[in-house]
């Protein structure tokens, strides 16, 4: 679907779970425990990261919202009727971090991908070469040696 027929059809993929039209928003559960992601994230960096800067995002909007006849709207109206607006720029970059936390949260899962045998990801494996320097150090050897 190209961007233009979804600002049509003003569907985004996390639609349904949003839809707090009416309601104040708040950050949505996590679709996993605190702890499922450790030790690659751990609890207590999710749980803050969920608690303070995600429901950060929803309590400013909710503030931001009360004087806005945008009051009501789901968080998908406000996205699209904002979005370009730079009169309305909080309102849509608090909408906006809320539909991109939720995103970020729902992209990742416990016991996620797997790495490589060397510990790098088959995508950063798939663009080693050897940096024009004449040191002669491989992007490979700076890869392996930062992931692990």
């Amino acid at each position: 679907m190209s961007i233009s027929m979804r600002r049509k059809s003003h569907a985004l993929p996390l639609d349904s779970e949003l839809d707090q039209a009416g309601e104040p928003f708040a950050a949505p559960p996590l679709p996993y425990e605190y702890d499922a992601l450790a030790p690659v994230i751990s609890a207590d960096t999710l749980r803050v990261h969920h608690l303070k800067h995600h429901q950060g995002y929803a309590d400013k909007l909710n503030e931001l919202l009360a004087k806005s006849d945008l009051r009501g709207k789901s968080l998908e109206e406000i996205i699209f009727a904002t979005a370009g607006d730079p009169k309305q720029a909080k309102i849509f970059n608090n909408a906006a971090q809320i539909w991109n936390h939720s995103f970020y949260w729902q992209s990742m899962r416990p016991r996620g991908g797997m790495p490589s045998s060397n510990g790098a990801s088959p995508q950063l494996a798939s663009r080693r070469s050897t940096p024009p320097s004449s040191s002669g150090h491989s992007t490979e050897k700076t890869l392996s040696a930062s992931i692990s």
